[in-house]
């Protein structure tokens, strides 16, 4: 269910939509984000279903008032349809902002926002921003980086805005996905640093709402759970969940679970993933949030794949495939890579030697290096389960170079020659394979 706009506050307010169809349209939405409301709804005795389309929920007890027959005033209707007019031109002006900024070269934008005299100040702009960099950061972090950095400029531009609480909390957000960004272009020390610099401003922690502690906190954790600190990712990413119930935001608790399933997959335990993804997914809107339903699709597949439980995950995937279909290069190769993880659990290792060897490439032409080494222990199982120890020898002898370009652990090489040394021995075995694998998802 899509959002409530100002538009159905203004027409409620005019008579055009009735009282109580906006109070039910409320609660059908507050239900469809919120799991502790659902559960509540759901337990109770007798009730319809908030879905009947022919019968009206009826509430147990009439309301206090008639909500129908409460009088406002055409002044008051006015003015919000001003206040509304105001808000989508300075919304309109703010994308043309953007336009024309777009239409220069990244590493110019500093000097043109800080240049300008009479564009680039408002708080819609700011906001836009940070909606952008927010949005294209996984595709490209560099322009999302830059994005975000805009906002400290656009703040000194206006008058006051660095005073207001509104001001306060897009810097905080700006500064953090910024860091964010910079954590997705693979510059794990530039966004530590952009974290803690971002400590020592005193607003970063201090004063404001729950959503956006939560908010920052996640992102943190992100970095956390990219730097292998997993202990620290899980700490914040609680903390995260708990700010976001603070703060009723259903949405923010979805990602953070989706985050602590990611971690218990990487820690080897498929089956709590499998648990929180499932949860998770209850309260998604595909329409709205298709790239969160595509994690958590990704994530319970996974799951699904480490638990031999290969016919569900099969299902999954093939349920959501325009999903994957529909979006960017990392996702195409993400389907071909679960595709070959299901090929390989119905016995078909040819395939699955394709799609893994295909979803390798894609990774590395992506910069996706921690990836492409990953998806290169599942084409060791492939090669393995189809007997073809020539390859496997020759993958092998590959593997132990480009895993210390990744500047991994002694112990993940140490794991990995032995590995070496099982192949040249035609001694391996796939649950060595695993413990590679495993002991490179988890070095810290």
């Amino acid at each position: 269910m899509s959002h409530i706009q100002r538009d159905e506050y203004v027409q409620t307010l005019t008579g055009e939509i009735s009282w109580e169809q906006h109070l039910r349209r409320s609660h059908e939405h507050l239900l469809d984000l919120c799991p502790a409301c659902r559960d509540e709804w759901d337990g109770q005795p007798g009730r319809l279903a908030v879905e009947d389309p022919v019968t009206p929920v009826t509430p147990p007890q009439p309301p206090p008032a008639d909500l129908d027959r409460l009088e406002v005033s055409q002044q008051q209707v006015e003015a919000e349809r001003r206040l509304l007019a105001r808000m989508r031109q300075a919304r309109r002006r703010a994308k043309e902002d953007l336009r024309k900024l777009d239409l220069n070269p990244v590493e110019d934008w500093p000097g043109i926002v800080g240049r300008s005299r009479s564009r680039y100040r408002s708080r819609a702009l700011a906001e836009l921003l940070l909606e952008q960099a927010a949005e294209r950061a996984r595709t490209d972090p560099g322009t999302a980086a830059a994005l975000a950095g805009l906002v400290p400029t656009i703040l000194e531009n206006g008058t006051d805005h660095r005073r207001r609480s509104w001001g306060r909390v897009l810097a905080v957000r700006a500064a953090a996905h910024r860091a964010n960004a910079l954590r997705i272009q693979g510059d794990l020390a530039g966004a530590d640093r952009a974290f803690r610099q971002l400590d020592t401003l005193q607003v970063a922690t201090f004063g404001l709402e729950p959503s956006v502690q939560g908010e920052v906190a996640s992102l943190r954790a992100s970095l956390r759970l990219a730097q292998r600190r997993f202990s620290a990712a899980a700490d914040l990413l609680e903390k995260a969940a708990k700010d976001f119930r603070s703060a009723d935001d259903c949405l923010g608790l979805t990602k953070a679970r989706v985050k602590l399933a990611n971690l218990s997959q990487t820690l080897g335990q498929p089956a709590e993933a499998l648990a929180l993804l499932r949860t998770a997914t209850k309260h998604l809107d595909g329409a709205e949030e298709p790239y969160l339903v595509v994690c958590t699709v990704t994530g319970q597949v996974n799951a699904l794949c480490d638990l031999d439980r290969v016919a569900e995950a099969e299902k999954l995937l093939s349920d959501h495939r325009p999903l994957y279909e529909g979006g960017d290069a990392l996702l195409a190769g993400n389907f071909i890579l679960l595709q070959a993880r299901i090929d390989l659990g119905h016995g078909r290792p040819d395939e699955a030697e394709r799609g893994f060897t295909e979803a390798r490439d894609r990774m590395l032409a992506l910069s996706r290096d921690y990836d492409a080494a990953l998806t290169s222990l599942y084409l060791a199982d492939a090669l393995l389960a189809a007997g073809k120890t020539a390859a496997l020898r020759e993958l092998a002898g590959e593997l132990v170079p480009h895993f210390e370009a990744l500047g991994v652990t002694r112990e993940t090489l140490a794991a990995l020659r032995l590995l070496v040394e099982a192949v040249r021995a035609e001694t391996a075995t796939s649950a060595l394979i695993a413990y590679v694998r495993l002991t490179f998802q988890t070095e810290g």
